[in-house]
């Protein structure tokens, strides 16, 4: 199993069918900006290009954790169904959720630039394994 693979929020929900059963069990470091913050619930949701992912917070320190913070988490994707969530009516209840053991504020970071570094070191890699 690879540790803290770099993934994108839009592309964990790729397999939009088997999200659950595709992404259960894996490692993944992810990013993106605060939308929801629950401190009593040791919860947050982050969101980047209109993708939403909610990440228990319980296992890592909270300190920095605001709306709109920028974030990265790395932790196991777990089913939704093990955790409770603070949803809205209008919205559908999550698949999965990341359960976070490292937690990184990286306010500044330029998303841009950081996915065109991602896209060039999985090419990198990619050659690499050849």
């Amino acid at each position: 199993m690879a540790h803290g693979e770099i993934i994108l929020l839009k592309e964990l929900f790729e397999q939009n069918d088997n999200v659950l059963a595709y992404h259960t069990g894996r490692v993944y470091r992810v990013t993106g900006t605060i939308s929801v913050y629950d401190p009593v619930n040791r919860i947050c949701q982050i969101e980047h290009q209109s993708e939403f992912l909610w990440i228990d917070i319980s296992l890592v320190s909270s300190e920095g954790i605001t709306i709109d913070s920028m974030v990265q988490f790395i932790g196991e994707i777990l089913p939704a169904s093990t955790r409770i969530f603070p949803i809205r009516e209008s919205e559908l209840p999550p698949n999965i959720y990341l359960k976070a053991t490292v937690k990184r504020i990286v306010n500044g970071l330029n998303l841009r630039v950081y996915e065109q570094a991602l896209t060039h070191r999985r090419l990198f890699i990619q050659k690499l394994l050849q």
